[in-house]
């Protein structure tokens, strides 16, 4: 695998591959091998620009050597897997997220100091049209929400060819809505990391009743696995031999454990806390009972908490009384200018992003402290109770 050296310093390498020639899966596998080798304290490998950083210490003088030589004997089409942990995605989602506002924040300001202003009218004009066209598609729906209040201010910026204010309307809407992007995405990987942690290998029972180690992947439905103390079903199952106290609180929410004996349904994301038994493959990861769960939490977004909706409808109600103010005070005033600063100062974007970054947040916190909360509105329940 061709790199660049972006930076070399004692105990500290950086280099650039390239963009786009390295997935998740292939950063995991990478930063692993690289982990494995002598005198390399720390990899970390960034898929989006192909960046891989190797802290190693700086008194081997082979371990620089063996990192580059190991990065360079590395073939594209064949480059090592792993599964990646929340540490990971977590990084790559926060590295995503400075990355894009530090781009918007550069084009923001490149656009406005270093082109000349017809150029401006015209990037302004083009970056309307998507905002332009959610309001338009809303009035034709005949609802007035905030997507017709933002196409309206910067519809009138562009009237008054005040360019650069359309401009910063849209930059502010940009990064917002990026913002919430960003903490959506954590709190999900956060609770995915929370109800969805498999080991990487299981013992499987053979036919001479001896435990043998295999990959995850390998296990195939109606395969038996040795589950022990302390131990995590991956799949679910049904018990075929040996009996066990199994801890069920990720599935009933009931941290009491439950005998398990011949005959008994078990569930991956279960805990077993005391005991041996052998499990007889039901379901298997992406089908078992715990992944249907998860696929409910990655909906939650419609579950929406009372409080939620509330302030998504009252960001709408307020529409109306902007407009009304707006053509009041133009019918008032004859000045556009004038009329147009009450668009400018209108609450309802703020009311209407405020509330799911705070219920996405509630939850992100709530699953750090061992609590998972499957929707706003849960929140509520909560605070009722």
């Amino acid at each position: 695998m061709h790199y660049t050296i972006v930076s070399d310093m004692p105990g500290r390498l950086r280099l650039r591959c390239g963009r786009g020639l390295i997935t998740d899966e292939h950063a995991a596998g990478i930063t692993e091998t690289l982990q494995g080798l002598a005198g390399v304290d720390r990899a970390r490998v960034a898929p989006a620009n192909g960046s891989i950083l190797v802290v190693y210490q700086p008194c081997d003088d082979d371990a620089r050597e063996n990192a580059l030589g190991c990065i360079a004997s590395m073939r594209v089409l064949d480059l090592p897997t792993a599964q990646p942990d929340s540490t990971e995605f977590l990084s790559a989602e926060d590295s995503s997220f400075y990355r894009d506002v530090l781009l918007l924040g550069v084009r923001r300001l490149a656009t406005r100091f270093l082109l000349p202003v017809q150029v401006r009218s015209v990037l302004a004009v083009i970056n309307a049209v998507p905002f332009v066209f959610q309001g338009l598609r809303a009035l034709a729906h005949r609802r007035l929400t905030v997507d017709v209040l933002d196409a309206t201010a910067i519809t009138v910026s562009l009237i008054q060819r005040n360019f650069d204010s359309a401009s910063s309307v849209m930059f502010l809407l940009k990064v917002s809505d990026r913002m919430q992007q960003h903490v959506n995405a954590r709190t999900r990987i956060a609770l995915q990391e929370s109800l969805l942690a498999r080991a990487e290998t299981v013992w499987m029972v053979d036919e001479n009743g001896h435990d043998i180690e295999v990959q995850l992947s390998d296990v195939v439905q109606g395969t038996p696995i040795r589950v022990r103390t302390g131990q995590t079903l991956p799949v679910d199952g049904t018990v075929v031999d040996g009996e066990a106290m199994v801890n069920e609180a990720s599935m009933t929410g009931e941290a009491a454990p439950v005998r398990k004996a011949n005959g008994s349904t078990v569930y991956a994301g279960t805990v077993c806390e005391e005991g041996s038994m052998a499990v007889r493959t039901t379901a298997l990861p992406g089908s078992s009972r715990i992944d249907q769960i998860v696929d409910l939490v990655e909906e939650s977004s419609d579950l929406k908490a009372g409080v939620q909706a509330s302030a998504e409808h009252l960001a709408d109600a307020l529409v109306p009384g902007s407009l009304a103010a707006f053509f009041g005070v133009l019918a008032f005033t004859r000045d556009l200018y004038t009329a147009s600063s009450v668009l400018m100062v209108d609450f309802s974007c703020a009311i209407k992003l405020s509330m799911p970054v705070a219920v996405m947040s509630a939850m992100r916190e709530a699953t750090s402290r061992g609590a998972v909360v499957k929707g706003g509105k849960y929140l509520e329940a909560l605070a009722n109770a």
